[in-house]
C-alpha cells in the first residue's frame, strides 16, 4: 500500500502545506466542514438506514440459501410515496451501496421483509443474466460488447477507457 500510496499522491495537486515528495510523512488532510451540510449527512444517514434494511433481508436469503455472495442478488425495493421519490432520487447509486447487482424500486406491494424504515419492504431473490469477471456483478447485457465477451458493458467501458 505504501507504494500505491506514493503513487497516487504523486498525481494529486501540489499544496505547500503538505510535503509533495513523501506521502507517509504528512499528516491526513482534515476534513473540511464546508464540504458536507446538514441536508447531506441527512441524505446519507437516510441512505443507510436503507442499507441496514436491506442488509438484513439479504442474510434472510442467504440463510435461506436463495442467494450465495450479495453480488448474486436482486433487490426490489416496495416504498411508500413518501419514501418512493427519495429513493428514485438515489435509485443509480444504491446497487453500489448495498453492494448487489441490480436494485428495482416499486410503488407499494408487499416485500418480504419489513426492517426498521417506515414505509420500507425488501424483496430478494436471484439476480438475472451471467457473472461479469471483472466486477462480478450479474448483468444480463454479458458480452454485448464483442471485445470483451465476458464483461458486462460498464467493465467494457472501463477498460476501452471511456469510463471511471
Amino acid at each position: 500500500l505504501a507504494f500505491t500510496s506514493e503513487e497516487i499522491w504523486k498525481y494529486l495537486p501540489a499544496d505547500d502545506t503538505y510535503n509533495n515528495e513523501w506521502i507517509l510523512l504528512n499528516d491526513m488532510p482534515k476534513a473540511e466542514k464546508a464540504l458536507v451540510s446538514d441536508e447531506f449527512m441527512e441524505k446519507w444517514d437516510r441512505i443507510h438506514a436503507i442499507r441496514d434494511d436491506v442488509n438484513k433481508a439479504l442474510e434472510i436469503a442467504r440463510a435461506d440459501k436463495a442467494i450465495g455472495k450479495s453480488l448474486e442478488a436482486s433487490v426490489t425495493l416496495h416504498c411508500s410515496d413518501e419514501l418512493l421519490a427519495f429513493v428514485r432520487d438515489v435509485e443509480k447509486e444504491l446497487p453500489t451501496v448495498f453492494i448487489v447487482s441490480a436494485v428495482e424500486v416499486q410503488k407499494g406491494g408487499q416485500g418480504g421483509f419489513t426492517g426498521e424504515v417506515a414505509g420500507l419492504a425488501v424483496s430478494v431473490r436471484q439476480a438475472d443474466g451471467g457473472k461479469c469477471e471483472r466486477c462480478w456483478m450479474y448483468s444480463t447485457e454479458l458480452g454485448a460488447d464483442p471485445e470483451h465477451p465476458t464483461l458486462c458493458p460498464r467493465c467494457a467501458a472501463v477498460l476501452r477507457g471511456q469510463l471511471s
